[in-house]
């Protein structure tokens, strides 16, 4: 059975359907050659990159980096989290600089069709959890014009 999604039609609908709720947001879904094997990487995060402090962006409130190999026609794939989670300030009396929320997204397998619907559920997973933890995230002051509209 032929694959639904090209992994240039999977990457532009994983970045369309991100930025149907996180429109300020960034997002970067990209095939890569390593080793002679291909993947999907996809970088986002919360806020514009002009906005993210010192331009670094694992500054980003939710930055994530997400991971996907498989087979050479992308028909029998894995999606995993590599890097995820929404900084959010400390409890009063913590010595911490930041609290990390857990985004929950399982390893799951299948092509990139089921993936990209996986993605869509997460995304939209995202939105709700900014907007339940809008007043706790981490510099919200400094991002609060981006981040308002979720």
């Amino acid at each position: 059975m032929k694959n639904k999604l090209t992994p240039d039609e999977f990457n532009k609908s994983v970045q369309d359907n991100y930025k149907k709720i996180f429109k300020n947001g960034w997002i970067q879904s990209q095939t890569r050659d390593s080793l002679g094997e291909e993947h999907i990487v996809i970088k986002f995060g919360l806020t514009p990159l002009s906005a993210v402090s010192h331009g670094i962006i694992e500054n980003d409130p939710m930055y994530h980096t997400l991971f996907i190999h498989g087979n050479k026609d992308f028909s029998k794939s894995e999606l995993e989290a590599v890097q995820s989670g929404l900084m959010t300030k400390p409890e009063k009396g913590s010595y911490l600089a930041m609290k990390r929320v857990k985004t929950k997204l399982r390893k799951t397998k299948g092509d990139l069709s089921k993936l990209d619907k996986t993605l869509n559920t997460f995304f939209s997973r995202l939105g709700v959890l900014v907007k339940d933890q809008k007043q706790n995230i981490h510099n919200y002051e400094n991002y609060k014009e981006y981040i308002d509209y979720v």
